[in-house]
């Protein structure tokens, strides 16, 4: 059964097709004839495919980038150059598209500074929230933020950068109520980790104190939510160990994992 366009004026793109958690509705990219990636769904048992993604009101070369769908199968957040080309920005719209009375999508970030772009976003477990890497206050400067999947205002996670300072990666815990996340955010060229509420709140430093030139590599949050393990050559200068700590209280271990030429490479929970 097709469940795509059944002309030729469209392509989809053979990887960009996500299917809904709740196994409804299948979102996916296709091209049209003069160029421009559109965004659509449709029914998982078949359907007429109704826009997400405009054809019309978008930026002449316009597409987009990255999309996910929420865990309750409700929405699509994207990020894409849609009011500009080549300004990536994110957007939130309603997983079963809109009608020509609708409005297509609403963009979640506030109005970017010149050259600046979202880099990535995270969508949380409960559905309620977007947690998003951009330079959104100062070029070349990124930041994450926190902004409600509907939109509304944006609040900033993260404690100022130091001069050349950005964060690089974060991570929301399965519990949709603390977000972990790795950067140079005090000095530069050292790289740390930090966990703040998801809604903002006070930042709490996770590593302990490093030796000079010594950073964290990596980490992953337990799914029960109560622990984050980490790499970093915390004790020992390039000798790479994995720690845990608690996300909510600064309690440390070293695990008993270490490879036999001081590195390790890969976290899996």
């Amino acid at each position: 059964m097709r469940i795509s366009f059944d002309g030729s004026a469209t392509n989809v793109d053979e990887n960009g097709f996500k299917v809904s958690p709740d196994s409804q509705r299948v979102v996916f990219n296709a091209e049209e004839i003069f160029g421009r990636k559109i965004l659509y769904t449709v029914p998982l048992n078949g359907g007429t495919p109704i826009e997400i993604y405009p054809s019309s009101g978008a930026a002449l070369g316009s597409e987009v980038a990255l999309f996910t769908i929420s865990p309750d199968s409700q929405r699509v957040v994207y990020r894409a150059d849609q009011s500009t080309d080549d300004v990536l920005e994110l957007y939130s719209a309603p997983i079963t598209g809109a009608s020509s009375a609708d409005v297509h999508a609403t963009k979640l970030n506030p109005r970017l500074p010149f050259s600046s772009k979202v880099y990535s976003f995270e969508i949380s477990q409960d559905s309620k929230s977007v947690v998003y890497r951009a330079d959104q206050d100062v070029f070349a400067e990124a930041n994450i933020y926190h902004v409600p999947i509907n939109s509304g205002s944006t609040t900033q996670l993260n404690s100022d950068l130091t001069l050349g300072g950005d964060i690089f990666y974060m991570a929301i815990s399965a519990d949709s109520n603390q977000v972990v996340y790795y950067g140079n955010q005090d000095s530069d060229d050292v790289y740390e980790l930090y966990r703040v509420p998801l809604a903002g709140g006070t930042v709490t430093k996770l590593n302990a104190s490093l030796p000079f030139g010594a950073n964290t590599y990596t980490f992953s949050i337990s799914p029960n939510n109560d622990v984050v393990v980490y790499t970093a050559d915390q004790d020992v200068f390039q000798d790479i160990e994995l720690f845990a700590v608690g996300i909510t209280e600064e309690d440390e271990m070293r695990l008993p994992i270490k490879a036999h030429n001081g590195a390790v490479a890969v976290i899996c929970l």
